[in-house]
Formats: structure tokens, C-alpha cells, sequence
């Protein structure tokens, strides 16, 4: 076999290596010279802010052109290959690294000739891998037409394309013989008549007919506002003012409202915001089909000043601990009669943050239960002019000191629970206690061998962890490279550390029960040897939700160590079963709508740093060893641990470096993918359902992609 090999560096004052030459635009690269014809595996890596597509076009003696051309997509800064046949007669290359007038960085090309049987096992293994239906007896042509859509641009939804092809195919049909009222109440405080117009008129737009609207604050608006609402109220017996004496005129929803008007379920609309005509329909329809509804929320977007929808917020389903750092149920939200009676309304003590603080009130009233979620857009927040951004600004902000106000009140029951901000508007943390004397933990590490990189783990874990009480167990499973055993002999005088033997073949879930069960703390964590800790309160922040009677698995927040994310919490159904999310994310990024920064419930968290109580762990019966060897083990046990009756947990306040797949190495041999494949279809057969709807995360987001990109096709209700 003859090889030929063409690397290109980039270097910071933008040269390159030899024979290349740079576009006189600066969008790629050339090399000329004869290439002979034959199979070529094409390598790249590029490290871009956004998904795109490089391109490899060919010179086969009559220019560069579109018809003779190789594409890479990519979204992630893996490496990726692809195969191809070069034609006879190539005298040029040019390299396209990306597409989009974006920056990026390109890690890695080269360019090598290989065997058609090479080139073909290869091809073959990859359309397995992506599970791509190849016909019997297909002739090698249609194989490789099959094998390059794998490498096809990045398919992206545009919101507009959304909103025009997929939002109304979502919509659910009438709600028939439901005459249940939803009372709307808006404040008129600070309103001017083109706002208070565009919010009443979408409300009389809605297809649900059975709504009221009280208008309230009205005692200290100017006379034309007044007049045009006074309008309203005549021509619709469904709108009326309610009076008011002097007072705070932007409690909408205070004691002396909410007892007024007739209907079973209260939305408080702000002035300026519309609603989708089928919002109220929408509302109805999960009340009238969950007669447990207390509270209804639903997603939102906004509005640009020329009137197109933009930055959809595709909200999870109920997430107390989302909820604790974070007001994400927002608007709109429908709230029952009876459960905000019960609280008397909203609080004027609170400032900015009342709406915040009466959704957290209600929540605990109505102890988490009965709230759901509408995944559909049902209002859309409107942006205006620079000239009227105070209106803005005022309208929406919250006060930090009113929203701590709120959260601390909530958390009354746990006095020496703290609230804080974060660097993020309206984005808080609640640092929770650890109980006294604190609870032993058990830090399991398995390992084979990697002496320098166990060694890095267990002394980043020795030197830097603050938390007082824990040790080390250590599982050397047939460990035979006599520098790690020589380490691991040198660890049995550490009073933290013990090293015990796993004399059998690698399965990680059996690695697991086997020393839960030689566990000696109250609380387990599950450490991969490639983990290397970074800050010392690591441990007593997963503590602290770890020791909490209704939490079961808590998850950190992993990065690589080129400062990517690696893990920040499991969202099922990306990839077939699961994926990670926000998955190479710059680690300052604060993700979707803040997630990134915020801890909250996720269904899964990856055992590479796992914490959970040695009973929860016991009382599930452990990861499954027998179906799920080596993935998806704590996908799997993480269901478990939901199913009965526990919550779990991820923080981004405890963030570790994860060098992924080092000791293991990665599932690129014919074995070890007929395993996966083998593992990826038990959890199909067994949690098939439960991984097609993450409660956590939005059906109207992406199940191919970890960045939290709009879904192509969402399951229909």
C-alpha cells in the first residue's frame, strides 16, 4: 500500500506549512501537484463556534468546481473521517475548512491513500454504527450514495420555519363541552393604549371563548388610556375594570383581586405581551384532561420590533431545583382559583419579584404537585424601540434583593439554607447545608493500569477536596503493569485510601456493586480514573443535595481540558437513548436560557462522577451488570432511582475535569460495537417510551444534536 500524507498547521501569525498556499480571501487552501487516483481518507478536525461544513474540492484539470467535491459536515470538534474514490487526472486540492463567516480553528487535515478493502470495511463499519438501511445486494455505487448523506450540511430548523410548518401541525383541537372561565388580569401601570391595544386584542382573538378580563392599577392612568379601555369594557361584557383605592396598582393578582370575578383558573397577563389565539384553548385542554391541574404553564417567545418571533424559550416540564435558581415558568401561567385564595394573592413587600414570589408560594401550597406544562408557545413578549427601553426595563427586570426575598422565604423550613446570585440576571444559587457530623462518603475509583493517570485522580482528590470526611476505595481490576502495581501498593498506608482487587473481566456495572457493597460511607461516589478534580468544595456541594431525603443520583459538571463541556447532565432520547447535555460548550457559556449555570433536576447524570446515598443505591438492586456491561449502565440505574420515588440532581457548582475515555479507550473495534449495539437496543426494548420524552428537556428540541438546537420533527401529542 502506498501512502501519501498532507498535514496543514495553523499557526497564530496565519502561516502554513510548505506547497500550500492561502486564498487570496482567506477562505481555505491550495495545493498543487498530481494525486493518484484510488481510495482516500480524508481527515479533519475544526474547532468552530457553529456547526458547518468543510469542503475538499478537486481540480481534475478543469478548474475547481461543485460538481467534484467532498464534504465533512460537522458540529463538534472531533476528529472526523471520511472515505472517498479519487478520480484520475487530480492536479489540485482546495480546502474549505468552513462555509460560515464564523471563527474557528482547524486542529487537524491530512489527506491518505488507502486499499479499497480497507476503504470499504471501514465505510461498512460506519453506516452500522449510524444504524443506516443498507438493501441487500446493493451495488457498491448506491452504498456510497448511502454512505455520503452521512456527511450531508448540518440540517438546522430555522424558528421561522418552525413557526410556519411544524407550530401549527402542534396545536390541539377544540376543547368541546368545557365551559370552565379563565380570569385574566392585567395591571395598567406605566401601559400607554398601543401596548394595552395589542395585548386585548390578542385576548379577543382566542378560540376558547369562555375568558374574563379585569383591568387593574387604573386609579393612576392618564385620562385617553383610560378612556380606550373604558371602550373595551363597553363593547365586550367579558372586559371590566376593577376599582381600586389608593395603593400599589401593579399587584394585578393582590388579596382584593382575587376573589373578584368568577372563573375556576387566574392568569396574570402583562401589559404588551400577546397570546397566541389557541393559548386559552390550550390552557383548558390540559386542565380539562388533568383534573389534578394547579398550576399550567407554558413556553414563550419574543417578538422583534418588525414583528418576527425569535429566541423560542422551550421549557422543561416541572423542575423544582430549575425553579430554585431561576423564575423558567415565566409566563404564561394559569394558576387555580382556590390555590392562590390560599396564599391571598401577591405581596407588595416583595417589590419587582411578586410574581416570582407568589409562583413560589403556590408551589409550596400546592407541594409540588399538579403543575404541568403546555411544550407549545403560548405568548409572546414583545420588544420595543431603543426609545422606550425603559418601559422595557422596568416591565421585566426583577430586583435580586425581591427575588432572594422570595427564594429565602420558600426555604424557610431550612433556616441555614443561603440564597446568592449568580453572574447572570435573575439567576440565583441555594448553597444547602450539610448535616452535622457530616456524612462519611465513599469515593469509588476502578482502574487497569493508566499508573500516571490514577495517580493524577487520586492525588488531585487527596490534595484539593476540603470536604472532612471521606475515603477512598480504590478497585484495581487485573491491573498487570508492575509501575501501577507498585503505585497502588504505595497507597495501602494512606488512612483515606484502600485498594481491593476485581479479579474478573471489565464490566463496569459489576465493578460498581462489587464496591458499593465494601463501601464503608453513607453516601457513595461513583469517580472515573480519568477524572481530576479542580476545586476543593466539589464534594461538599453534591453532598449537600445528595444527603436530602428525596434526591437520588447528583450529578457534576464535567469539562474537558481544553475548557469544553463534557457532561452537564443526561438527556434522553439524543442519539437513540441518551446524550449530554450542552455537550462542547464553551465552559463560561451560560447555556440554554441560563442552564448552564443553574442546578436542576435532569433524569440522568453520568457515573463518571456520580453521587448517591448507599441505600438508594442498594434499594434499586444496583446497575444492571448482566444487559448493560458497559453503556448506558447509569442511563439505566438513574431510571431506577426515579421510578422509585427519588429525584435527580445536577449542579454546575462542582465542576471537575474529565480527560473521557482514556483508560478504556473509545468503541472502535468490531467488538466492542457489536456490545453497543447489543446494549443500546436492551434500552430501547426496556425504556423505549421514557426515552422518547424527557421530562427535563423539550420535545421541541433536538434529539440528533446536544446543543439544544430546534427539533426537525417533534412527536406529536
Amino acid at each position: 500500500m502506498w501512502n501519501l500524507f498532507f498535514n496543514i498547521t495553523l499557526l497564530s501569525n496565519g502561516t502554513t506549512v510548505e506547497k500550500w498556499h492561502p486564498l487570496a480571501d482567506d477562505s481555505g487552501y491550495e495545493l498543487h501537484r498530481r494525486f493518484y487516483s484510488g481510495w482516500y481518507v480524508f481527515e479533519l478536525q475544526v474547532d468552530a463556534d457553529e456547526p458547518d461544513t468543510a469542503k475538499l474540492y478537486l481540480d481534475l484539470g478543469n478548474g475547481f468546481r461543485d460538481d467534484h467535491v467532498v464534504e465533512i459536515s460537522f458540529h463538534s470538534p472531533r476528529l472526523r473521517k471520511r472515505f472517498f474514490l479519487m478520480p484520475p487526472r487530480c492536479r489540485a486540492i482546495r480546502l474549505v475548512p468552513a462555509q460560515v463567516n464564523a471563527s474557528y480553528t482547524m486542529r487537524h487535515f491530512k489527506l491518505r491513500r488507502v486499499t479499497r478493502g480497507f476503504a470499504f470495511r471501514r465505510i461498512l463499519r460506519r453506516m452500522q454504527r449510524a444504524d443506516v438501511y443498507m438493501p441487500a445486494g446493493a451495488a457498491p455505487k448506491e452504498l456510497m450514495s448511502l454512505y455520503a448523506q452521512l456527511f450531508q450540511p448540518v440540517a438546522r430548523v430555522d424558528y421561522s420555519y418552525y413557526v410556519k410548518e411544524i407550530e401549527p401541525r402542534q396545536w390541539c383541537a377544540g376543547v368541546k363541552n368545557v365551559t370552565t372561565v379563565i380570569s385574566l388580569y392585567m395591571s395598567l401601570h406605566r401601559a400607554d393604549s398601543a401596548r394595552v391595544e395589542r395585548t386585548v386584542h390578542s385576548i379577543l382573538q382566542q378560540t376558547y371563548p369562555h375568558w374574563e378580563l379585569w383591568f387593574t392599577g387604573a386609579a393612576s392612568i392618564e385620562t385617553s388610556l383610560r378612556a380606550r379601555c373604558e371602550e373595551y369594557t363597553v363593547n365586550s361584557r367579558r372586559i371590566r375594570f376593577l376599582s381600586e383605592e389608593a395603593g400599589d396598582d401593579r399587584q394585578p393578582l393582590s388579596s382584593k383581586t382575587s376573589v373578584l370575578g368568577t372563573g375556576e383558573y387566574i392568569v396574570r397577563i402583562d401589559v404588551g405581551d400577546t397570546l397566541a389565539p389557541q393559548a386559552l384553548n390550550e390552557l383548558i385542554h390540559v386542565a380539562a384532561t388533568h383534573s389534578d391541574s394547579r398550576i399550567i404553564y407554558s413556553d414563550e417567545d419574543r417578538i422583534d420590533v418588525e414583528g418576527a418571533r425569535h429566541s423560542p424559550h422551550f421549557k422543561p416540564d416541572w423542575n423544582e431545583y430549575l425553579l430554585l435558581s431561576q423564575n423558567y415558568i415565566s409566563r404564561l401561567c394559569a394558576f387555580r382559583r382556590e390555590l392562590i385564595e390560599s396564599v391571598a394573592g401577591e405581596r407588595a413587600a416583595v417589590g419587582n419579584g411578586r410574581a416570582y414570589d407568589l409562583l413560589l408560594r403556590c408551589v409550596k401550597a400546592c407541594a409540588g404537585k399538579g403543575i404541568h406544562h403546555v411544550d407549545k408557545v403560548l405568548v409572546h413578549r414583545h420588544e420595543y424601540p431603543v426609545e422606550n427601553e425603559n418601559f422595557v426595563q422596568g416591565a421585566e427586570s426583577n430586583d435580586a434583593t425581591a427575588d432572594i426575598l422570595a427564594l429565602t422565604d420558600y426555604l424557610s423550613d431550612i433556616p441555614s439554607a443561603e440564597v446568592v446570585p449568580v453572574d447572570r440576571a435573575n439567576t440565583y444559587r441555594v448553597i444547602w447545608p450539610v448535616p452535622e457530623p457530616s456524612p462519611q462518603v465513599t469515593l469509588i475509583v476502578p482502574a487497569r493500569n493508566e499508573r500516571d493517570m490514577t495517580r493524577r485522580a487520586i492525588n488531585s482528590i487527596l490534595q484539593k477536596t476540603d470536604y472532612p470526611n471521606y475515603d477512598i476505595l480504590l478497585i484495581d481490576n487485573r491491573s498487570d503493569d508492575k509501575n501501577t502495581l507498585a503505585y497502588f501498593a504505595s497507597l495501602a498506608s494512606h488512612p483515606r485510601v484502600r485498594v481491593v482487587n476485581y479479579p474478573h473481566e471489565f464490566n463496569f456495572a459489576a465493578i460498581n456493586n462489587f464496591a458499593v457493597q465494601q463501601a464503608e460511607g453513607d453516601i457513595v461516589g461513583l469517580l472515573n480514573n480519568d477524572i481530576e478534580i479542580r476545586q476543593g468544595d466539589w464534594l461538599r456541594e453534591m453532598v449537600s443535595h445528595a444527603a436530602q431525603s428525596g434526591v437520588g443520583c447528583v450529578g457534576a459538571k464535567l469539562v474537558y481540558p481544553d475548557g469544553r463541556i463534557q457532561h452537564g447532565g443526561v438527556i434522553l432520547g439524543i442519539g437513540k437513548v441518551a446524550g449530554h447535555s450542552h455537550k462542547y460548550y464553551r465552559e463560561d457559556h451560560p447555556g440554554y436560557f441560563g442552564r448552564l449555570l443553574c442546578v436542576q433536576n435532569m433524569t440522568a447524570v453520568t457515573a463518571a462522577a456520580m453521587l448517591v446515598r448507599k441505600s438508594v443505591y442498594l434499594e434499586v438492586g444496583g446497575m444492571d451488570a448482566e444487559n448493560l456491561k458497559v453503556a448506558y449502565n447509569d442511563v439505566d440505574f438513574c431510571l431506577k432511582v426515579i421510578e422509585n420515588g427519588y429525584r435527580n440532581v445536577w449542579t454546575p457548582h462542582a465542576v471537575l475535569i474529565h480527560h473521557e475515555s482514556v483508560s478504556r479507550g473509545l468503541d472502535d473495534d468490531d467488538e466492542k460495537q457489536t456490545r453497543f449495539a447489543e446494549e443500546t437496543a436492551y434500552m430501547l426494548q426496556k425504556w423505549g417510551a421514557r426515552l422518547r420524552h424527557d421530562p427535563c428537556y423539550n420535545r421541541n428540541l433536538s434529539h440528533r444534536f446536544e446543543d439544544f438546537s430546534l427539533n426537525t420533527d417533534p412527536d406529536p401529542l
